[in-house]
């Protein structure tokens, strides 16, 4: 596989503390794209990080808001028909599952009983899954 370069972030503290980095790829092609991270340690030693797929299309995600919630989270559906929305905890634990929710343009998740915390919503449709970090704050 061929990789090109899209971004050189340089390390912070040298190094020595857990730091997160971010990049943008400004012009990915259209399907899917492969990224690694190459470290590059103070001594000249170079690993990679594992390989991430990112699938890109045209087609419009669901949106989820607000966030953080504290009655209602709103989902707007995308391109595609949502199949179902589920709802995790941060242990991994469904707290809710929405079946057939494909059919509404926006639907609403009552989040007035979650305790206050995070949680991860999980979007299906026919063609992807999307997750995001959902905050609650009763």
């Amino acid at each position: 596989m061929y990789y090109q370069s899209v971004d050189t972030v340089y390390a912070l503290n040298n190094g020595e503390f857990t730091q997160n980095y971010d990049a943008t790829d400004f012009s990915p092609y259209q399907g899917m794209n492969y990224y690694r991270l190459k470290i590059v340690g103070l001594d000249g030693s170079v690993t990679y990080s594992p390989i991430v797929a990112v699938r890109v299309t045209n087609e419009k995600a669901p949106l989820m808001y607000p966030n953080p919630a504290n009655t209602v989270v709103n989902i707007a559906r995308g391109t595609d028909l949502i199949k179902y929305v589920n709802v995790y905890n941060i242990l991994g634990s469904a707290v809710l599952r929405m079946p057939d929710a494909g059919s509404q343009a926006i639907i609403q998740i009552p989040t007035h009983s979650f305790p206050d915390g995070m949680y991860i919503i999980e979007i299906r449709t026919a063609t992807a899954v999307y997750r995001e970090k959902l905050i609650v704050h009763n």
